[in-house]
């Protein structure tokens, strides 16, 4: 059976790739990456009751993240940020462009405002290890922490036999 699709339909499938739980950007990353005069097989679901909510509401997309550089605000509506804090994503695909989320902080104070999107922020991550000579921020941290237990345990050893 084939319609086209409507305004307020929820891409359920797409070829072989689960749209159900994937981000407005990854989405749109995924149909971009289509080659042109590909048949394409879509799977989709009329959902306009929540379509209508999601454009009153101005919720879509919603998940937590931790920062895992630092950042200069770029912009007025940017946000700038330190390692380690905490944002909820609101929307992947802000202002119908790939490159920023829309983001709230989660500290003492809510803020609004533009973040760089996991592929930007990958790429800013990445420059800064570089420039610090560092490897991943994970890899670090996770090395230095195993270093840290490794020596108390040698040290709590050594009280233990004398």
């Amino acid at each position: 059976l084939f319609r086209s699709l409507q305004e307020g339909d929820q891409l359920l499938k797409v070829n072989s790739q689960d749209f159900r739980c994937i981000v407005r950007e990854d989405a749109v990353l995924y149909l971009l990456e289509v080659p042109k005069g590909e048949e394409v097989t879509m799977l989709a679901q009329s959902k306009y009751d929540v379509y209508r909510n999601v454009l009153a509401c101005g919720r879509g997309d919603s998940f937590f993240i931790r920062t895992h550089f630092d950042y200069e605000k770029e912009t007025p509506q940017s946000l700038g940020f330190t390692r380690g804090e905490v944002f909820r994503v609101v929307d992947t695909l802000y202002d119908g462009k790939l490159g920023s989320w829309l983001a709230v902080r989660i500290a003492n104070e809510l803020e609004k405002g533009i973040i760089p999107s996991k592929s930007r922020a990958e790429q800013m991550a990445s420059v800064q290890n570089s420039q610090r000579g560092g490897a991943g921020d994970r890899a670090d941290f996770y090395k230095s922490r195993g270093q840290r237990v490794k020596k108390n345990i040698k040290k709590s050893q050594k009280i233990g036999r004398a």
